[in-house]
Parts: structure tokens; C-alpha cells; sequence
């Protein structure tokens, strides 16, 4: 691997980072299709109401990561900026 400053490493760690975190979002939005906001079963269905719950707890636990991940993302960028400045000024 070639000899990377502390800008090279924060910047890579940034593009990793957020590259996890749109495909992660890519991913929810594709779970989230199968997402309905009003399910009007009669007991023959009841089956469906499963599969809602099941979609519903996936993306809560998405969504954990999903937060997880922008804020890292947030704190990279910052990192990433600030180091920049500071190199720049010295």
C-alpha cells in the first residue's frame, strides 16, 4: 500500500464509510417497497400482517445503521476538512 499522510487515511476511511452507507440506503429503499402504510386483511390474509412485521423490523434495524453510519460519515468529513485546512495553513 503506498505511503499515505493522515489526509490519505481520513479520506479513505471517508469514501469507505460513506460508500457503505449509500448502499446501505439503497438497500432500504429497496426493503421499503415492499412496505404498505395500511393493510385492510380479513383472517384469510393474516398471513401478510407476518410479512409487513417482518419488513417493518428490517428497516428499523437499518435505520440503526443507516444513523450510525451518516454520522460517521459527518465526522470523517469534518475530519477530513479540518486536516486539509490545518496541512494548507502550515
Amino acid at each position: 500500500m503506498p505511503n499515505l499522510t493522515l489526509l490519505g487515511w481520513i479520506f479513505v476511511a471517508w469514501c469507505i464509510v460513506t460508500t457503505v452507507l449509500v448502499l446501505l440506503l439503497i438497500y432500504r429503499s429497496v426493503i421499503g417497497m415492499k412496505e404498505d402504510d395500511q393493510l385492510f386483511l380479513d383472517p384469510a390474509e393474516a398471513h401478510f400482517e407476518a410479512e409487513q412485521r417482518k419488513v417493518i423490523t428490517k428497516l428499523n434495524q437499518i435505520k440503526f445503521y443507516a444513523t450510525r453510519l451518516g454520522f460517521a460519515s459527518g465526522v470523517l468529513f469534518v475530519a477530513t476538512v479540518g486536516v486539509a485546512i490545518y496541512n494548507s495553513m502550515r
